[in-house]
């Protein structure tokens, strides 16, 4: 049961540290997209702030048949190169001679057919934030993405001073959901071959173990939920949606280990 214990708050330890020592050599800081109405096209920018340790490569992904589509790195037109199939819509230029820091200055210009209703994007890279806007006015924002994120917006004005804003739920809750799942499952499965092979009271000291290792894993996802809200790394709304939830889970599983507890005793 030891060793079932380590073995979750190992998993659990690298989850909550995935986002921040697996990351790769380029993330993205900010893309500003600006989407404007011409004669015959729709005219789109994408300027990209980037954090970039080492590359050699820029990975791009643009939607449909782009017409004219051009890769500026600070202003100077960047040859690029379309994946095979074409079909994949991603197009790569080589930085390796060029001196790319958090500072230079990437843009994307192309142009989309003017009966174009949305604009999609697939990240390929992890994004802190995205905003678009559509003849001048902001249509969304959002932040907190992943590699191979997608969305899709429709090109359409809101209300003045309405704006689409997403936040995604960062990575690292995902993997604690996921461990969760796993600790029940094994739980049930200890307690299943528990009481199949010990008597009562040996099943239920086992039961008590393992909600006091269940206590304690909740007791630590809150402790790095407030440490994320204390850097901002999430936002109020979602600070107190996991607090609530986790909260409550580490309140029944104490109050079932006081029970346990006394029957063991």
């Amino acid at each position: 049961m030891k060793k079932i214990s380590i073995t979750i708050f190992a998993l659990v330890w690298v989850l909550m540290s995935f986002n921040v020592v697996c990351g790769q050599e380029i993330s993205i800081d900010s893309i500003d997209v600006e989407i404007t109405t011409t004669e015959n096209f729709l005219s789109i920018v994408e300027t990209y702030s980037i954090d970039v340790d080492s590359s050699e490569i820029l990975s791009f992904w643009v939607q449909d048949d782009p017409i004219s589509l051009n890769i500026l790195i600070d202003g100077v037109t960047t040859n690029y190169n379309t994946a095979l199939p074409s079909s994949s819509n991603k197009y790569f230029c080589n930085i390796s001679d060029l001196n790319v820091t958090t500072d230079t200055n990437i843009q994307v210009l192309y142009l989309l057919d003017e009966d174009t209703s949305e604009f999609e994007k697939i990240l390929q890279y992890n994004t802190s934030f995205i905003s678009i806007s559509f003849d001048g006015a902001e249509i969304y924002k959002g932040s907190n993405f992943y590699f191979g994120n997608s969305l899709t917006v429709a090109l359409q004005k809101l209300p003045q001073g309405e704006t689409v804003t997403v936040e995604s739920i960062p990575m690292w809750v995902y993997g604690v959901i996921v461990i969760l799942i796993i600790f029940l499952l094994v739980s049930f499965l200890f307690r299943s071959k528990k009481q199949k092979t010990t008597k009562s009271k040996e099943s239920v000291g086992g039961s008590v173990e393992l909600l006091s290792t269940k206590k304690a894993l909740l007791m630590e996802v809150l402790k790095d939920i407030e440490k994320k809200h204390r850097a901002n790394e999430i936002s109020d709304n979602t600070y107190h949606k996991l607090k609530d939830k986790y909260k409550q889970e580490a309140v029944e599983a104490m109050r079932q280990l006081d029970d346990m507890e006394s029957k063991v005793r």
